[in-house]
């Protein structure tokens, strides 16, 4: 039996009590009222930026569903191995609470009878006095601090026992033995490599170091000029991460003797005189009573309450209502807060005020800061003021439009490893995508950038969130966002970058949206490459040739001089071209299908790499191809005609690709949410435009259920 099922059996038992005790209830219910009781509300936690993880927000004690459970004063957190249940040292219940993140984040009570006190025994029976601090141990085993009776306890889930581990009196004797009465303990960490705990004591300047195995306790670090009061503290597997109460310096330490060198020299006159020269000839910070710890400095935080590593960058928890999350190392800097409403900025300013995940933080303040193990840069962080968990993402985006991130995407630094339960779309189109213009009313543009959340693809993924969460659905979707403005047109284009894109971000869907202002440019910029389609890089020597020479054979040669026969395409005096708009190709019904073989085949060969990328990874890729109009339905050069419309359809049945037409949808709507484009004949929406797209295409994919929705 491994550790997560004699846990899962644990709870079991509690749930068939519980169920038992709900069907004795509604059958009494049922035949002394005649009727059934009303079924129970059942919703899912949402996934976006910054969300509700458990705990109604008000100080109490409840088990349950995520947002009824309650907490008193909820503290440190720890995960277990596989990333799937967040504990909680709920320091004014005097228990310890798990919330099942694979099971809607219901949250269970695991250890502690909830009376006051310091017994050992049995998980429930057992008694505590505030725990403020948890760690995970290998072997389904946890280390709690009891603020209250200054012990730190341990939690074997196998044995569903609870026994002290270590205690000022109970100190093996040595040199380093403390009072009975120790100071209170602040940071606490378990380093794998060595495989023990370690403890900071800020008031007494002291750095443990604590054997689990033989209840063994040393001071490793104590009264250094560097890191005078220790606080902080956490660990990667062999790495620990330490932050002073006082001074503004964050430390990495190593330990053993078998412990990886670190890399970065140290100036020793910067450090003090007590320095140690490993065999790569660096120099480093030695404790002199432990000839194997080395540190050195790697960033600057302040007012840390908390340290977290995720994905090889380090983050501060602070008591600062300006900065509350801090990127320590490397590429420090704070972390921006955004809201969901497009009206405000992009950066919500003092978000320690405003935002209830930091609120009512100070420099006592208990608040645990822990990565979660299952989606990159995301964090939970528990507030003991408001007696809540959330979570929140560091999401750094590109920069002013039109800057790429690292994955070549005009969006946020999503994670490369697709996080848990996640369904990924990337949308692909023109700047309408990502443009916000002014209202007709207005003179100013809204910048373009100003607040990513304005744009489709954030819309979108708050839209799909909140109905999934809603509806109780276990999927969490995100939408990225792939604008490209250039002149090469979105039939053609994907061909070239996105497969790249998909690879990198584990992609579950592509959508393609097409606008009727639709034409061939990109046939006359580069010519035809081996697969019978444009080149990606366009050919300025060929871009300047004349239109006679650029097509002398071929399927292209062919189209052209039909148009010309049938007159839609005039010749000039001078003997050039006058083509005409879209429109006046799909008139004709033969020029109409060869200019569906024409624009089919590169989105032919976009499907096909897209089949072939989710052979790769044994799992289905699914393409959308989505025909909207833009900004201004009003002319009749940008409203798509019926012709249009027919001829979009039938290429995509032609070639076997899923076709979702939203034309109707914005005919029935337009009036009810005009204006929402700046009404000067161009293809951007305002930001208005952006949330009415979004509505009518989120209901699409469910009312088609093109996107998946499980329970």
């Amino acid at each position: 039996m491994t550790n997560n099922e004699s846990l899962r059996d644990f709870f079991n038992v509690r749930h068939r009590e519980n169920l038992t005790f709900r069907t004795l209830l509604t059958l009494l219910l049922f035949f002394f009222c005649g009727v059934a009781p009303a079924p129970i509300l059942a919703l899912s936690p949402i996934v976006q930026f910054q969300d509700l993880v458990a705990g109604a927000g008000d100080a109490g004690f409840e088990d349950g569903p995520f947002y009824q459970a309650r907490f008193n004063h909820p503290a440190g957190l720890a995960v277990n191995s596989d990333g799937t249940i967040l504990y909680v040292a709920d320091q004014f219940n005097h228990r310890i609470r798990a919330i099942l993140l694979d099971e809607k984040n219901k949250v269970e009570t695991i250890a502690g009878s909830g009376k006051q006190g310091q017994k050992d025994g049995s998980l429930l029976n057992a008694s505590f006095d505030q725990p403020t601090l948890i760690v995970s141990l290998p072997d389904n085993r946890m280390a709690v601090y009891d603020e209250g009776t200054r012990l730190i306890r341990l939690l074997d889930l196998n044995k569903n026992l609870t026994i002290t581990l270590w205690a000022g009196e109970r100190i093996l004797p040595n040199e380093n033995a403390i009072p009975a009465n120790p100071d209170s303990v602040w940071g606490l960490a378990y380093l794998k490599s060595d495989q023990c705990l370690y403890f900071t004591q800020p008031e007494s300047g002291a750095l443990w170091k604590l054997d689990p195995k033989t209840g063994k306790a040393e001071v490793i670090l104590k009264n250094d000029s560097l890191i005078p009061h220790p606080k902080a503290l956490c660990a990667s597997a062999e790495t620990l991460y330490l932050a002073d109460r006082d001074s503004a310096g964050v430390y990495e330490f190593r330990t053993g003797k078998n412990s990886s060198p670190l890399t970065e020299e140290i100036d020793p006159q910067k450090l003090g005189t007590a320095n140690k020269t490993i065999s790569d000839g660096k120099k480093f910070r030695s404790n002199l009573k432990d000839d194997h710890l080395m540190m050195r400095k790697v960033g600057e935080a302040h007012k840390v309450l908390s340290l977290a590593l995720s994905g090889g960058t380090l983050y501060s928890l602070q008591s600062d209502s300006s900065v509350p999350v801090f990127r320590v190392s490397p590429n420090s800097g704070p972390l921006s807060f955004i809201s969901p409403w497009p009206e405000g900025n992009n950066t919500i300013k003092n978000p320690g005020l405003l935002l209830p995940n930091f609120r009512g933080s100070s420099i006592k303040s208990k608040a645990c800061l822990l990565a979660d193990p299952r989606s990159g840069n995301r964090f939970f962080v528990s507030n003991p003021t408001y007696s809540f968990i959330s979570s929140f993402r560091d999401l750094r985006f590109a920069g002013p439009y039109p800057e790429k991130n690292s994955g070549g995407l005009q969006d946020f630094e999503y994670p490369a490893a697709k996080p848990f339960r996640t369904y990924r779309i990337l949308l692909l189109g023109r700047s309408y995508l990502q443009m916000i213009v002014p209202r007709s009313s207005e003179k100013e543009c809204f910048p373009c950038g100003e607040n990513q959340m304005a744009v489709m693809a954030k819309r979108i993924e708050l839209n799909l969130n909140t109905i999934a969460s809603l509806n109780d659905s276990s999927t969490h979707y995100e939408v990225l966002n792939g604008t490209r403005s250039d002149r090469q047109t979105v039939y053609l284009w994907p061909y070239y970058t996105v497969p790249e894109i998909v690879r990198k971000y584990d992609i579950d869907q592509v959508v393609i949206l097409m606008d009727p202002m639709t034409d061939l440019y990109p046939y006359f910029l580069s010519p035809l490459g081996p697969e019978g389609i444009p080149k990606h890089e366009v050919d300025t020597e060929f871009w300047l040739l004349p239109n006679s020479q650029k097509f002398k054979t071929g399927l292209l040669h062919d189209f052209f001089e039909l148009c010309k026969s049938k007159n839609i395409i005039k010749l000039s005096p001078d003997h050039r071209w006058i083509m005409p708009q879209f429109n006046g190709f799909t008139a004709d019904p033969e020029v109409r299908n060869q200019l569906i073989e024409i624009i089919g085949k590169p989105l032919k060969l976009f499907k096909k790499k897209l089949a072939d990328l989710g052979k790769e990874r044994s799992e289905n890729i699914s393409f959308l191809f989505c025909f909207f109009p833009t900004g201004d339905v009003f002319n009749e050069n940008r409203y798509p005609s019926q012709g249009q419309r027919l001829f979009w359809k039938d290429l995509c049945r032609k070639k076997d690709i899923p076709f979702l037409d939203l034309c109707d949808d914005f005919t029935a709507l337009r009036l009810s949410y005009f204006p929402f484009s700046e009404g000067r004949e161009n293809d951007h929406y305002d930001i208005n435009g952006h949330d009415l797209f979004s509505i009518i295409f989120t209901h699409a994919l469910i009312r088609g259920q093109i996107v998946p929705f499980k329970k």
